[in-house]
């Protein structure tokens, strides 16, 4: 590490001169910059960790992350209506909501698997460090979580543009729905990049 960092070691402001409160916010200090370093190790390093299947939780975090990029780069509906030739915002929607449909048939027929879901996928494998093989279970099942955080995200830009917060039934484990918006996560490559923790020394006893 220290011939790809350039460093032999780093140095961290526990921001006070009392040594209580140091002590205090000393192992979280460490464990973030530890955390820090590792993670641009791993990037210069190009390492990156293989799934051949995805468990519970690894769909979830990258659910909430896919449906956090999906609603950041969502489309401008109001925008849209306004350069568009419908005479009136209701007819907009209902051709929205058929596109939509169109959509959804498509991403099921398919099998989730589009050039569009594809190139999400491999985002975020990229932005994770992470690798899961073609024709493996776990590409497949983080195709499937591309398209229904997609097909979640869409369904929520139609109701918004219907004046409600969230559609008629949100998907719990990635939406929030009493806003619409995401919710929180931690990827699922920041765990990953965390080093191990040092192995306490056992003494003779």
């Amino acid at each position: 590490m220290q011939e790809r960092l350039k460093r032999k070691e780093y140095w961290v402001s526990l921001r006070t001169s009392d040594r209580a409160e140091a002590l205090q916010h000393a192992t979280a200090a460490t464990q973030k910059k530890r955390h820090e370093v590792s993670a641009v190790y791993r990037r210069l390093s190009a390492i990156k960790e293989t799934f051949h299947e995805l468990d519970a939780d690894q769909q979830l975090a990258l659910g909430r992350e896919a449906y956090a990029t999906h609603v950041r780069g969502g489309a401008d509906l109001i925008a849209e209506f306004e350069a568009s030739n419908f005479d009136t915002l209701k007819a907009f929607i209902e051709a929205r909501s058929e596109t939509v449909d169109d959509l959804v048939a498509r991403l099921r027929l398919a099998r989730s698997d589009t050039p569009h879901i594809r190139v999400m996928a491999h985002t975020l494998m990229e932005e994770n460090g992470i690798r899961l093989p073609e024709g493996s279970l776990a590409f497949q099942q983080l195709l499937e979580i591309c398209a229904d955080t997609f097909i979640e995200a869409k369904r929520n830009e139609l109701a918004q543009l219907r004046g409600r917060a969230v559609h008629d039934a949100p998907n719990p484990h990635y939406v929030d729905t009493v806003t619409g918006g995401p919710k929180d996560y931690v990827s699922l490559g920041e765990p990953l990049s965390l080093p191990p923790e040092p192995t306490p020394k056992r003494h003779a006893s």
